[in-house]
């Protein structure tokens, strides 16, 4: 087996699952997911021995996967999506998690993307900023108005409704 060979199953072994969760929430399904971790796979065979550190190949693979699933979106996006249960614990204000994954998926593809990384992934901002290729402060700035979105459109009707009984 060739050493170049070798490092793309080392990379995948190590990354593959962070890659296929992303390449999921982006597609929404197993099949597109799939394809966007085989099409970044492929880009992975062409650049292999050009990584300068470790840190380096996961941003990449997960920036190239990234826009697999952009390259994906602009040919069949399909938004159907069934609600994940390890999404963001708001049951305590009223709101039912399928709503709060609706309301995620609703949300600009910037926002939705540093909303995933950071809260479902558990990436920092600056792992982030390499993914999506932008400065931390621009990824904080974008967290903090995808939350204020979030608010807005799920704990601030239920606050409404309560009111007026």
């Amino acid at each position: 087996m060739k050493h170049e060979e070798r490092e793309v199953r080392q990379i995948y072994k190590d990354y593959g699952d962070n890659l296929y969760r992303l390449c999921y929430f982006y597609t929404g399904n197993v099949h597109d997911a799939m394809d966007a971790v085989q099409n970044t796979l492929v880009h992975l065979m062409e650049y292999t021995g050009t990584f300068e550190s470790e840190s380096h190949k996961k941003s990449w693979l997960l920036k190239v996967g990234v826009n697999e699933c952009r390259q994906l979106h602009r040919q069949w996006w399909r938004r159907k999506v069934t609600a994940d249960e390890s999404l963001i614990d708001m049951e305590k204000a009223g709101v039912q998690t399928s709503d709060v994954w609706e309301s995620v998926m609703s949300l600009p593809t910037k926002y939705r993307t540093a909303i995933y990384l950071y809260y479902y992934v558990g990436y920092s901002t600056e792992e982030i900023a390499k993914i999506m290729e932008k400065q931390s402060s621009t990824v904080r700035s974008l967290l903090l108005r995808a939350r204020k979105k979030l608010k807005e459109e799920l704990v601030e009707p239920q606050e409404d409704s309560s009111s007026r009984i």
